[in-house]
């Protein structure tokens, strides 16, 4: 809604809070992530700023973490991956300092 893509769900209840929370309670989890879905594959046809600019101006301002341009997926993981390279060094230099002290 807030790119453009569809209608926006207030005009569309005309402004009638309980209309909108009405609909959104029909929405099923699979729509939901289909909307998700459509998004995400909407994003990249636009510069970021422009996606910023957007959502801000619909009163959207938590949408950065999921769409700053740098796979999320992927850096979490890496920090994972290095969180456990240094566990698994720390456990290495306790050993060798126990076995050095023996």
């Amino acid at each position: 809604q807030a790119l453009g893509a569809r209608s926006s769900l207030w005009e569309e209840c005309g402004g009638n809070v309980a209309k909108v929370r009405k609909k959104l309670s029909s929405i099923s989890r699979d729509e939901l992530r289909r909307m998700r879905e459509e998004l995400v594959d909407l994003t990249p046809q636009w510069p970021f700023e422009e996606i910023a600019k957007r959502f801000q101006d619909a009163g959207i301002n938590w949408f950065v973490e999921e769409m700053r341009p740098i796979d999320v997926e992927a850096l979490h993981k890496e920090r994972a991956q290095g969180v456990e390279a240094m566990r698994l060094e720390h456990q290495d230099a306790i050993e060798e300092a126990l076995r050095m002290a023996d």
